[in-house]
């Protein structure tokens, strides 16, 4: 049984609008079942933080490196 969590409707809605969307708060409370269940893999794209590499692009500043890996 998944349950619905009250954000769901908001992120549903923010969604495809062009704009970086951050999922953050404690550890195991659903925020990867959550995100599992509304990504549309056509359309999105789901960067996790944990991973060493990804943590370092995000922490960057430069633009062009950034862009390129997105």
């Amino acid at each position: 049984m998944q349950i619905r969590r009250y954000i769901q409707k908001q992120i549903e809605a923010d969604l495809g609008k062009g704009k970086a969307l951050l999922l953050f708060g404690a550890r195991q409370v659903g925020k990867t079942t959550l995100v599992n269940n509304l990504l549309r893999p056509e359309l999105d794209i789901y960067l996790n933080a944990d991973q060493a590499e990804t943590r370092d692009l995000l922490e960057t500043t430069n633009l062009s490196r950034l862009s390129s890996f997105l």
